[in-house]
């Protein structure tokens, strides 16, 4: 028995690499990954990755190369300092998850965004948030001292046409999610806090930017590991310009609903067809934002 449950695990690297080499394999690979992608740069990072993170040689072989499939199909590096994605051993199952610089990678490849960062916000830092028909995200770090807890993490893009979007979430909205997830105490949670609240927030981010397959399959495939329900990108919940085919921000859909004509008869007032909702302000370690720099945005 013990040779039959050894069997379907990795076990050391000369089975990993025979198991690489086959052609059904391969061929796994060849048939989902992008023209930026190589198989012998798929071995090469898998054979990094179980260097780094030897307890991968326990999991079972069929977890590990899903994951290394799964990687090689969003054409995202693991294993390596340069990585965007991991492999994660949990027991015997290995688990492949998209870190936060791999959904800002995947979220470029749209071509619709110039640029997009995520930072953390500290009580003692300055910021600012505001909601609105002239939204605004300012945050300047404090450079020395204590910065004090965190208080929120964000998530801002700029659009090729210049619009802004952002999303700002609070501690206890990142912990509400983080309790959802299946590896709620995992490592990834307690040793790397920062880096999966700003996840997340990309996460929720998403919901607001153009429809990109490879952002959104980024999403699917890693709360296919981890469900976060909450944040999983809807495409059915993004409004889109049938003349542009660019996303249309929150302020541009209130807009068209207050301006475009209504093809039925109400005896509201038309108070109460704007929703304005506050969220709770922000906290993390990054350059300034001031979104009133941003075309469309004013002091």
């Amino acid at each position: 028995m013990a040779q039959t449950k050894n069997a379907l695990v990795v076990q050391d690297k000369d089975t990993l690499e025979t198991l690489l080499q086959t052609d059904e394999a391969k061929q796994s690979f060849i048939d989902v990954m992008p023209k930026i992608m190589t198989v012998d740069k798929v071995m090469k990072m898998a054979l990094i990755a179980v260097s780094k993170t030897p307890k991968l040689l326990q999991c079972t072989k069929t977890s590990f190369l899903q994951s290394v499939i799964d990687a090689a199909e969003l054409g995202l590096t693991f294993g390596g300092a340069m990585a965007t994605s991991y492999l994660i051993p949990y027991g015997k199952e290995c688990q492949f998850q998209v870190g936060y610089k791999g959904l800002i990678e995947l979220a470029y490849r749209s071509g619709k965004v110039n640029a997009i960062e995520s930072h953390v916000i500290y009580d003692n830092d300055e910021y600012y948030v505001e909601h609105g028909t002239q939204p605004k995200l300012i945050h300047k770090p404090l450079m020395k001292g204590d910065r004090g807890p965190v208080v929120a993490v964000y998530a801002v893009a700029i659009l090729t046409n210049g619009t802004p979007v952002a999303e700002v979430m609070t501690v206890d909205e990142v912990e509400k999610v983080r309790a959802i997830s299946q590896n709620e105490n995992g490592t990834t949670w307690t040793q790397h806090w920062g880096q999966m609240a700003r996840k997340t927030v990309i996460k929720r981010l998403a919901n607001s930017l153009p429809k990109s397959p490879e952002l959104i399959r980024g999403i699917e495939i890693d709360n296919s590991y981890n469900p976060l329900i909450e944040i999983k990108a809807q495409p059915a919940d993004i409004d889109i310009d049938s003349e542009t085919g660019e996303v249309l921000t929150g302020t541009q859909k209130m807009e068209r609903a207050l301006t475009e004509p209504k093809d039925y008869e109400t005896e509201d007032d038309g108070a109460g067809n704007a929703e304005s909702t506050k969220k709770p302000q922000p906290a993390d370690d990054t350059p300034d934002v001031d979104m009133s720099l941003f075309p469309g945005n004013k002091d």
